[in-house]
């Protein structure tokens, strides 16, 4: 009888712990600027819970002039590449077309590795900057990042 109580209690506690997973809430933000032979379209994902910031993730589609496209690329694709291996942090460039590019931004303040960020940037890293979201509640990072976006 023992055995079987054992087992109904840690089945139950399985389930009760496996049901809260990381289960961010997410605001979703969306900004499009357009100029002379350039457009772009920016995107924000902010996951948070209990009002705090855990991650963030922002992409920008750019429209520009083919001729500067492959450079662009190559030139973004370099920088993406020495970030490579920092747990916590993605940076990413796609060609989508020959007049698009795609870049992405991922910090997830969980499983950020600073020691590695600082590393990789040397004297270039601004911690204190580039932690001030993680510190900020919801609303501030709308007031203070998000203008001009319009969010859901």
């Amino acid at each position: 009888m023992k055995k079987y109580i054992l087992f109904f209690l840690l089945v139950g506690m399985f389930f009760v712990t496996g049901c809260e997973k990381n289960q961010y809430e997410t605001l979703h933000c969306t900004r499009e600027t357009t100029e002379e032979n350039y457009k772009s379209i920016e995107e924000i994902t902010v996951f948070y819970q209990d009002d705090k910031i855990k991650k963030i993730s922002q992409s920008s589609t750019q429209e520009m002039d083919p001729s500067i496209v492959d450079s662009s690329f190559d030139f973004g694709t370099s920088i993406a590449s020495s970030f490579d291996g920092i747990a916590g942090f993605s940076m990413k460039y796609e060609k989508i077309n020959d007049r698009s590019l795609k870049s992405t931004i991922t910090i997830d303040y969980t499983k950020l590795n600073l020691s590695s960020m600082k590393e990789k940037l040397g004297e270039d890293f601004n911690e204190a900057e580039f932690m001030k979201a993680k510190d900020m509640s919801l609303e501030d990072f709308k007031k203070e990042e998000l203008e001009g976006y319009v969010c859901k």
